[in-house]
């Protein structure tokens, strides 16, 4: 385990390989908790530090600002030149944000109501996930979110 900005960062079991011979790679995931908050997380040389482990398409599962409201992302290492670590966000590109009755009661009676109040910026494949992770939530309707997934044709 090592420290990274606010917090520790480990690696996660043993990995997996890909490629042959003398090109053959191992790709491990990292687990990372920190008091640092999202902006601090994502600035740019963050994970510099780790530049001697840290390998190309490894994913790193965070919990941060954990002494304020808690949030959970995973990264990918983009780039390693040995110096310079860039990560990026895996998941959805950008946030769907539905309105509380568009969202928790579908007071319209269809589900066109919740999918008009998506608007036409996100593609079909941010939409589903984001459906999928509001199927996840326990505080959400899902008979309203099913519909939204089923008038998505998804």
């Amino acid at each position: 385990m090592r420290t990274l900005g606010n917090g520790k960062i480990r690696r996660k079991g043993e990995g997996v390989s890909y490629g042959s011979g003398a090109n053959i790679k191992q790709l491990c995931d990292w687990d990372y908790a920190t008091i640092d908050d999202a902006a601090t997380v994502e600035t740019a040389g963050h994970f510099n530090t780790l530049a001697d482990v840290l390998q190309v398409g490894e994913l790193i599962d965070v919990r941060m600002d954990l002494d304020g409201t808690p949030l959970y992302r995973t990264y990918m290492v983009a780039t390693n030149d040995g110096t310079n670590v860039t990560v990026k966000r895996e998941g959805i590109g950008a946030a769907v944000v539905l309105t509380g009755v568009d969202l928790t009661d579908n007071s319209g009676g269809v589900a066109s109501d919740t999918i008009a109040a998506i608007g036409g910026a996100y593609s079909q494949a941010e939409v589903a996930n984001a459906v999928a992770s509001l199927a996840r939530a326990t505080d959400r309707n899902t008979a309203d979110i099913l519909a939204i997934k089923n008038a998505l044709g998804l």
